[in-house]
């Protein structure tokens, strides 16, 4: 019986002792905990390359949003930095995940999470009459110890996850207009109630209770940019194509080399080479525009309604500015068309073809392809002041059009530029058949009209697109 006793107590003090070793090492243990949207940041490795433990949520998941709302509220997270990513470490908080900082302050432990937690959820726009309106009501909750999470829907994140509470709310996600509150059970849409249910402490009561849980669906951004914005980026490729300032490199080129041949396949090969170069260099010009884009994006996502109210302005602009050309073209005035290369660069790149071709007499047809294709990259870095005017809108379609660049973003750049060289290459074909560029020319000339209305329909079409996007974020 004796030794029965002591077995047990032995045991009770083995169990007790690693219990409070692994407490002591818990306690010990830096840990920071770290939320983001989707995509975690680099500089975040650099945290756990010095020995602390990163806990990662997600706040698409919506245990998680719960759980960063909790985390905000406990630290009191000021309303210009309720933003992601956002790092607890120790009793601070930090919105740069690459201050110094976090790494000393996580010797620190983290605050424990705050009970009872009164606290709201706010979705507003700062271009929003009535939000200006509810804005000293809002900041009156304070005072009756009610946190006010705040989310600008001119960031587009923000437009999804607005709709996703509405859903919740009400079952409806396509209705919804700021300012609204999600308080408890309830959500308040209209400024007259906000203000009334404030004055009267509803919305500060339902505080008390908790929030729905909120499952964050993507929203279906092929409603906004699958058909429409397809069309758009196929018709905008194919009205560069016939752009003026490529077709005249294009023609300058093709009545240079009609002398190198009699052999109608070397020039199409000839001319293959060149329109090969251009390409090539604008698809790797504009994988890499998206690419700078889309990282550019998580810096600008709260500016999106001034960057697109500026996209419709200047879509507007070079709409009138080709409907000017179509009119003084029309009239045969060819002299007073506006929307061209500079003077400067039209002399260049003469210059530059007459010095390419020139070097083509008497080499092998390999190296006269590889000097045709360097021209067509040469070339198409001059002309994209004039083809770039279509291209950049076309860009930024397709980085709205998805969360990251993935091959379904480099298909629809593909595409763009395969309906670019399309005219091209018909072109080159019909002006090495007839050993003639006079008539394609001439034939370009007559209905350069057409071509400057088609492309200022373009651009109205970009001024509409970008318009409807708007009317959504607000």
């Amino acid at each position: 019986m004796k030794k029965f006793w002591i077995m047990l107590i032995g045991s009770i003090y083995i169990v007790f002792v690693f219990s409070n070793t692994n407490v002591i090492a818990e306690a010990s243990e830096k840990i920071i905990v770290y939320f983001y949207s989707e995509n975690k940041d680099e500089g975040i490795e650099n945290i756990e390359v010095e020995g602390i433990k990163v806990k990662y949520y997600d706040v698409k998941n919506k245990e998680n949003r719960d759980l960063f709302h909790s985390y905000m509220y406990t630290y009191n997270v000021r309303k210009d930095e309720q933003k992601l990513p956002l790092v607890f470490s120790g009793d601070q908080y930090f919105s740069d995940i690459n201050d110094e900082d976090i790494i000393e302050n996580a010797n620190n432990s983290l605050k424990t999470l705050a009970g009872n937690q009164k606290l709201i959820v706010y979705f507003y726009s700062p271009t929003c009459v009535n939000c200006q309106e509810v804005k000293p009501y809002i900041e009156s909750l304070v005072e009756d110890g009610v946190y006010v999470i705040y989310y600008d829907v001119t960031n587009l994140e923000n437009v999804t996850l607005f709709k996703s509470y509405l859903y919740a709310y009400s079952g409806k996600s396509e209705e919804g207009s700021t300012p609204t509150l999600f308080s408890g059970s309830k959500f308040y849409d209209d400024k007259d109630e906000i203000i009334d249910n404030i004055n009267n402490n509803t919305i500060q009561e339902n505080a008390s209770t908790p929030l729905k849980s909120v499952d964050v669906v993507d929203e279906d951004l092929g409603k906004y940019d699958g058909l429409l914005g397809f069309l758009l980026i196929l018709v905008a490729g194919l009205i560069d194509g016939v752009n003026p300032c490529a077709i005249a490199m294009l023609v300058l080129f093709i009545s240079l080399i009609l002398g190198l041949s009699t052999k109608k396949s070397i020039l199409i090969s000839v001319s293959i080479s060149y329109i090969l170069g251009l390409f090539l260099t604008y698809f790797a010009l504009g994988a890499f525009l998206l690419s700078f884009l889309k990282y550019l994006e998580p810096f600008i996502s709260s500016l999106s309604l001034f960057i697109y109210i500026f996209i419709v302005l200047i879509s507007l602009f070079f709409f009138f500015f080709n409907l000017y050309d179509f009119i003084v073209s029309r009239k045969q005035l060819y002299g007073k068309v506006k929307n061209q290369l500079p003077k400067g660069i039209q002399k260049f790149n003469k210059k530059l073809i007459k010095a390419f071709t020139n070097n083509l007499e008497n080499k092998n047809l390999f190296l006269v392809y590889m000097i045709v294709f360097l021209l067509g990259v040469v070339i198409s870095l001059t002309e994209f002041l004039c083809t770039g005017q279509v291209y950049l809108p076309t860009l930024l379609i397709i980085v709205h059009s998805q969360d990251t660049i993935n091959l379904s973003g480099l298909f629809k750049l593909f595409l763009y530029n395969v309906m670019f060289i399309l005219p091209l290459i018909t072109i080159s074909f019909l002006a090495v058949k007839t050993q003639s560029v006079m008539g394609t020319s001439d034939k370009i000339r007559r209905n350069l009209h057409k071509i400057k209305f088609v492309t200022g329909l373009i651009f109205l079409a970009f001024a509409i697109y970008y318009l409807y996007k708007i009317i959504e974020v607000i």
